[in-house]
């Protein structure tokens, strides 16, 4: 079982963007203390390698785990992510699951 979540996807987001012209789907795998993007090109030319350490997000728990996303959907859901909004990608058997939450403002309960 995986959870993370992420206060500001925009760093997650700016790191995708310089990479999804080149690749089309990434490898996720995760353990302890880490969350690591691989990926190689379609051409079998180039190879992205982004690891990104667990203190970098504001949750972070993980087993060893290695699942593959379209890039193009994930940077989708990113493109979404406004200030303030919070990212959670989180996995249950098997499932990857993805969920944005943004502030409401201006709601009064």
């Amino acid at each position: 079982m995986m959870r993370v979540e992420c206060l500001e996807p925009k760093t997650l987001k700016e790191g995708l963007r310089a990479v999804k012209d080149l690749i089309t789907e990434v490898n996720i795998k995760t353990g302890k203390d880490y969350l690591e993007i691989l990926a190689m090109d379609t051409a079998n030319v180039a190879m992205v390698r982004l690891r990104i350490l667990s203190s970098a997000f504001s949750a972070y728990e993980s087993d060893d785990e290695k699942f593959g996303i379209s890039l193009s959907s994930l940077t989708q859901v990113l493109d979404r992510c406004g200030d303030g909004d919070t990212l959670t990608l989180s996995t249950k058997e098997g499932k990857l699951t993805i969920a944005r939450i943004w502030p409401l403002e201006g709601f009064w309960i």
